[in-house]
Order: C-alpha cells, then sequence, then structure tokens
C-alpha cells in the first residue's frame, strides 16, 4: 500500500503525573495522554515521524472527518486540530487531481504519493482501528474511538466506513484547549 500511517510506543506516561488510569481518565485527559510515536509513510520513504504523539486524538478526529465525508461528491481536506499542538495540520489530507495526499505542516513540501479515496479510507479504516485495539489494552473504553461503519458501496460507487450504525450520531470535533506547542517534540 502506498500509503501508511502507523505508531509504536503507545503509552500513558503522562498520566501517573496527574494521577490518573486509562480506566477512569476523563475523555479529554486520554485523548492527549495517549501517546506514541507517529510515521506516515509512502512506500517506504518516511513523509512524517513524531514522537509523543497524541494518537487517540488523531484516530478520533479521523473518524469524524471520514464520517462526515461518507457518500459525499465532494470531500473537504483533513488538518488536525491537536489540543497538544499550537500549529493546524501536524497531519494534514488534501484532494489534489490525481487522488488523496498525506502530509503535515512541520513538513510542508513532503507528501505521499496521491492515492483514490477508497485506498485512503482502507488505510485511516485500519490506523483508528490499531489505536482503538492499543488503547483498549491500555484500559481506556473502546468507545473513545468510534468505529467506522461498513457495508456496501452506495450510488456513488463510496463504500460506506465500518462499524457504527448510521444513525448514531459521529464524535464531537474537538477544540483547541490553548495548550502550548509540545516542547522537546520532534517534528516531521
Amino acid at each position: 500500500m502506498p500509503v501508511t500511517v502507523t505508531y509504536e510506543n503507545l503509552n500513558t506516561s503522562d498520566m501517573p503525573r496527574r494521577g490518573m488510569e486509562p480506566a477512569t481518565a476523563p475523555v479529554h485527559v486520554l485523548l492527549v495522554d495517549l501517546e506514541a510515536d507517529l510515521v506516515i509513510r509512502d512506500g517506504e520513504r518516511t513523509v512524517c515521524a513524531v514522537e509523543d504523539f497524541p494518537v487517540a486524538e488523531l484516530a478520533r478526529a479521523l473518524v469524524a472527518w471520514l464520517e462526515r465525508g461518507r457518500g459525499r461528491q465532494a470531500r473537504d481536506g483533513f488538518r488536525f486540530e491537536s489540543m497538544s499542538f499550537e500549529e493546524l495540520g501536524t497531519v494534514r489530507i488534501e484532494e489534489t487531481t490525481a487522488g488523496w495526499r498525506v502530509g503535515s505542516v512541520f513538513e510542508p513540501d513532503h507528501w505521499t504519493a496521491p492515492v483514490t479515496w477508497e485506498v485512503l479510507v482502507a488505510e485511516l479504516t485500519r490506523f483508528t482501528d490499531t489505536v482503538r485495539e492499543g488503547v483498549t489494552r491500555l484500559g481506556a473504553g473502546p468507545s473513545l474511538i468510534p468505529p467506522l461503519p461498513q457495508g456496501d458501496a452506495d450510488a456513488d460507487g463510496h463504500r460506506p466506513l465500518r462499524g457504527r450504525r448510521s444513525r448514531e450520531p459521529a464524535p464531537a470535533p474537538l477544540r483547541r484547549s490553548g495548550t502550548p506547542s509540545r516542547p522537546g517534540g520532534t517534528p516531521c
């Protein structure tokens, strides 16, 4: 697959400092404190790598974005707005004439090669499913990152996303809390 979004070293290292555990922490704490090393690749080429990235927050935001884009002919791009970073677009996804590409504001000239919407959705679904499984293993509830609906292609040929029934609302979009940029982070 040309574009991959992966993570390693999922951890809760900031939670003990707050006196919390994943099973009892509020959602806003889980979203920023469940961190991992995020890597976006185009084949073997690394487009972006960030240590201690809020992957749970990213996965939840991607689910909301994919839900909004379901079955629509025109889709808006994605700019990750994190409570952990001042920068908008630490992960960004945009449509070009050749397809969809993934990059980061930290490396504005580095992008994955364009892929079809279906390829992008499959990779982002794999990523969000993997993050959900990882945060569940650490003790957080699986509803922190809702599953995506699945099913047959719609009239436009788009495949609906997996998991939830369509009448359930998508997660609310996250707002920036004013938290300063992550000091000492390793931008892409």
